[in-house]
């Protein structure tokens, strides 16, 4: 009776994980733009859309400010995880704030991987600097897989990027985890209830490493102000991170801030201090 009651118990347990793990891997993750529009609206904040280079972005409507506020989200993701920060007054009264949907991801040519950071990041720059005017400071904020990214943006237009968030970056091609699932929304026959989001994610997961590799001597050409926070307690863009940034950019361009008690979820669950950081790149631009 006991065993039967076990076994039962097992069959409802594996049920509920098979159930949540496909739950997560159909997950599209993407708001579409009457939604999106619709929660803003709630807020009395217009949003304007922009679909350029196959790149979903969309900045907050009003006075143009003297910066724009720039947000680069990780795999999986889109543009929407920082909603937040555009409803928030108070960078909005100092910038204009945009933020997109990264090729393969949200709304921007969606399902197609573009695994290459040099080519993904010239893209986004397009994308921005039609959508920004050329007189604004532009700050860049970037999570996880995003960091790399924003990085190479900074170097190949110093002077049009004053200032870079970088919160959690997997930047370090020796430590970036690589676990047995990574590859699992691609796998036959996973890859029939794997969402496209999923799909790009894992795509870049596989191709990460090498890219970063082939990346690792340019981040000394950075010249861009940069502010780095790292959880210590992150696992999916581990601690090492932090140390390779000290060992790989320019000293006088990095201020590195360790979070003891932080995971790799900083810009959704500490967004007050995330936002303190943003205004301290801004204010360090104005002061130059």
């Amino acid at each position: 009776m006991i065993r039967k009651a076990i076994k039962y118990i097992l069959i409802i347990l594996l049920v509920f994980i098979l159930a949540g793990v496909t739950l997560i891997l159909s997950s599209e993750q993407r708001i579409d733009d009457e939604s999106l529009i619709n929660d803003f609206s709630k807020s009395n904040i217009n949003l304007k859309l922009h679909d350029s280079n196959k790149i979903r972005a969309w900045k907050t409507k009003g006075f143009k400010r003297e910066n724009a506020i720039v947000f680069i989200h990780g795999a999986p993701g889109s543009g929407d995880q920082f909603n937040v920060y555009l409803k928030d007054s108070l960078l909005r009264n100092v910038a204009d704030i945009i933020t997109l949907d990264r090729p393969g991801y949200g709304y921007s040519n969606y399902g197609n991987p573009q695994t290459n950071i040099q080519k993904q990041a010239e893209s986004i720059f397009n994308t921005i600097y039609q959508i920004a005017d050329s007189t604004q400071h532009i700050i860049l904020v970037s999570h996880s897989f995003g960091g790399p990214i924003a990085s190479y943006i900074g170097i190949r237009h110093p002077n049009k990027i004053k200032g870079h968030l970088m919160l959690n970056p997997v930047i370090d091609p020796e430590s970036e985890p690589m676990f047995w699932f990574s590859g699992a929304p691609l796998w036959w026959p996973i890859k029939y209830i794997s969402s496209g989001a999923m799909k790009v994610a894992a795509h870049e997961k596989i191709s990460h490493p090498e890219e970063l590799e082939s990346l690792s001597h340019l981040w000394i050409k950075s010249k861009i102000p940069t502010i780095i926070i790292q959880g210590r307690k992150d696992w999916l863009a581990p601690f090492e991170n932090a140390q390779y940034v000290k060992d790989h950019f320019d000293p006088d361009f990095i201020k590195v801030k360790i979070l003891d008690e932080s995971s790799h979820f900083v810009p959704f669950n500490q967004t007050d201090y995330v936002i303190e950081q943003i205004l301290e790149l801004i204010h360090q631009g104005q002061k130059q």
